[in-house]
């Protein structure tokens, strides 16, 4: 039985998959426009029947939607709710903002919008149907201690108020440690810091932050995985665990990318599950939360684990896992965001061998798609059998000229063993 956001979201639900930027929502959302344009198309192959999903004009732009249509990707623009075409990628910050909740408003319907981090402007309130407040209490990382018990999660050394008492701390610091915003996402407001030289640099980087940072200590990890679940919003209905995949994190510990393997379990993960369905998820639904969400998990060489993130919203591989869920990956796969300056017939000469839903050649699965400026950005997925087989189409890729952070560390490393 297959899967999708309409099995955990009342009928008609308006999802946004969206962070305000900077600190406007009480979280440190430091993503480009650009890459938020794309994040916000990613629930459009996961919504399932009965939700709607908000997106930037970028997402549906006319040349965005023939490409899909040449790849096989059939989308019904009846469960679409869609911002003006004003708001463009090279507005930004407060003033982005502004527009973004002007809009909302002229598009949204009362009680039906569920945004992942959303605005806590009042005038907002009545599109809301979860609590904003709730949301944003739930993905902020200090509270975890109120949901997880402490021997499960990393122990803290230092807390801070904001950057600027952070940037001017000058005593002693565990090492290593990780140091995190605590109300922030993707990895932009963590840094694994070995060194003072480190601690100096994520000082500079955090010193205007507005929130709580605090430092905490290393885990040496065997597993560095992301657990989704769904909770529906039915109460009647189960709580269930979507999948898993393992996150790759750069040497400071932002996050890069994730695999999905489809070949080797982790057999440590039963235990895991279990707090998860037995006692963290029911407390997250006697709260009044339901939806999709996940959460980061680290998992020691003796089998302990630790939690040490919770994203109680969509994250970059909701739609991946569902799809997953769903029998739609046939082989492992790699996930990244990438870009392709050009034009629509650039873009397809140079994907449709490549990307062409179900054809014999796919090695690439692409689940959002945007249009800025002179280039195409997406999210997608390379279909590997083993690591020989992944670097061949990683460099196959690159050959292409697809810019993405997470094809380059590839193949300067020359596989995952190394990255």
């Amino acid at each position: 039985m297959s899967i999708s956001l309409s099995d955990f979201f009342p009928k008609d639900t308006e999802y946004f998959y969206s962070f305000p930027a900077g600190e406007d929502s009480n979280f440190f959302n430091a993503t480009p426009a650009w890459k938020e344009e794309v994040i916000s198309a990613r629930p459009l192959m996961c919504a399932g029947p009965h939700v709607k999903v908000v997106v930037f004009h970028s997402a549906q732009d006319g040349r965005v939607k023939s490409i899909l249509e040449k790849l096989g990707y059939f989308l019904s623009t009846s469960s679409v709710v869609m911002l003006p075409k004003s708001i463009e990628s090279d507005v930004s910050d407060k003033k982005r903002n502004s527009l973004v909740r002007m809009a909302l408003k002229q598009v949204c319907s009362s009680g039906k919008l569920v945004m992942a981090q959303p605005f806590l402007s009042q005038d907002l309130e009545n599109l809301y149907q979860i609590p904003p407040e709730l949301s944003v209490w739930l993905n902020d990382k200090k509270n975890m201690t109120e949901l997880i018990l402490n021997r499960y999660l990393p122990r803290r050394f230092n807390e801070f108020k904001d950057g600027m008492e952070f940037a001017k701390y000058a005593g002693e610091f565990m090492f290593p440690c990780v140091v995190k915003v605590s109300s922030s996402g993707a990895g932009e407001g963590v840094r694994i810091c070995k060194a003072a030289d480190d601690i100096q640099q994520a000082q500079r980087e955090f010193s205007k932050i507005k929130g709580l940072i605090f430092a905490e200590e290393f885990i040496d990890a065997k597993y560095n995985v992301g657990i989704q679940f769904g909770i529906p919003f039915d109460k009647t209905k189960p709580i269930q665990i979507i999948g898993v995949n393992q996150q790759l994190i750069s040497v400071k510990g932002e996050y890069v990318g994730s695999i999905i393997d489809n070949k080797n379990k982790i057999h440590e993960l039963g235990s895991v599950y279990n707090m998860l369905l037995n006692d963290i998820l029911p407390k997250i639904r006697n709260r009044g939360w339901y939806g999709v969400g996940g959460f980061d998990v680290l998992i020691k060489e003796d089998g302990s684990f630790y939690f040490i993130d919770g994203n109680l919203r969509m994250t970059a591989m909701s739609t991946y896992l569902l799809k997953n869920y769903n029998g739609d990956f046939k082989k492992s796969l790699l996930t990244f965001t990438g870009s392709i300056a050009g034009d629509e017939r650039g873009f397809v000469e140079k994907m449709l061998p490549l990307a062409k839903l179900d054809s014999e050649n796919q090695i690439i699965y692409i689940i959002a798609l945007t249009r800025s400026a002179d280039a195409f950005y997406f999210n997608a997925g390379i279909l590997f059998e083993d690591q020989d087989d992944l670097v061949t189409k990683i460099n196959q890729l690159a050959d292409l000229g697809i810019k993405s952070r997470v094809l380059s560390s590839f193949k300067q490393s020359g596989g995952l063993k190394n990255l």
